[in-house]
C-alpha cells in the first residue's frame, strides 16, 4: 500500500504562508511613510531596506522556531502521519472490499471465517473512528495554536511598528547641524548624570 504522508507537509506550508502573509505589511513604502525624513535620502532608503530585511529575517526565524516547538510538543508530525496512514488504509479496504458475485466455493477458509467476524470488524471500525476523532481534535488544537501564534506575531509586528514610530520622533531633525547640536546636548546630559 502506497502511503502519501502529506498532511504534516501541508501544515508546514500553511504555517509558512501565514507568516509570509503577515510579513507583507512590512514594505519599503510603509517604512518610508512612517519615516519620511529618513526615506528622503538615498542613504536613509538603504537603511530602511536593511532594517526591513533584518526585521523579516528575525521574525521568520523566531516564528519557525516557535512553530517547530508547538509541532513537537503536540506531536503533530506523528499524529498527522498516522492520520494519513489511516486514511490510506481505509481507502485500500474500501477499494478491496467491493466484491461482485464471488462464488462461495472459490473463497479460502480464512476468507469465509473473516467474513463472519463482524464483531471484530465493528470493533476495528470503532477503533479507527476513535483514532480519527482523536487526530481531528489534535488538528483543531494545532489550528487554534497556529491562530494564537498568528495573533502573537501580529502583536509583535504592531510593537515593532510602534517602536519604529518612537525612533521616528528622534529622527525629525532637519539638518546635520541640528543633529550635531542635539547629540552634543545628549552627550553633555549623559556626562552630567554620570558626574552627579
Amino acid at each position: 500500500m502506497s502511503k502519501d504522508l502529506i498532511r504534516f507537509d501541508r501544515l508546514q506550508q500553511v504555517s509558512t504562508k501565514a507568516l509570509t502573509e503577515s510579513q507583507k505589511v512590512i514594505t519599503d513604502e510603509n517604512l518610508s511613510t512612517c519615516y519620511p525624513t529618513i526615506a528622503s535620502t538615498p542613504t536613509g532608503k538603504a537603511l530602511l531596506t536593511t532594517i526591513k530585511t533584518q526585521l523579516i529575517e528575525s521574525w521568520t526565524q523566531n516564528a519557525i522556531r516557535e512553530f517547530e516547538a508547538i509541532f513537537e510538543e503536540r506531536e503533530a508530525h506523528e499524529k498527522l502521519d498516522q492520520l494519513d496512514e489511516l486514511i490510506a488504509e481505509a481507502q485500500e479496504k474500501k477499494k478491496n472490499g467491493i466484491v461482485d458475485n464471488v462464488p462461495f466455493d472459490t473463497l479460502s477458509p480464512a476468507n469465509i471465517v473473516s467474513s463472519h467476524l463482524i464483531g471484530a470488524k465493528e470493533a476495528n471500525l470503532k477503533y479507527l473512528h476513535e483514532q480519527c476523532e482523536s487526530l481531528k481534535k489534535g488538528n483543531e488544537e494545532l489550528l487554534a495554536d497556529l491562530q494564537d501564534m498568528l495573533k502573537t506575531a501580529e502583536g509583535l509586528r504592531d510593537d515593532v511598528v510602534k517602536s519604529l514610530e518612537g525612533v521616528n520622533s528622534l529622527v525629525k531633525v532637519s539638518d546635520e547641524a541640528q543633529l550635531e547640536t542635539k547629540l552634543k546636548e545628549l552627550a553633555d546630559a549623559l556626562a552630567g548624570e554620570k558626574v552627579t
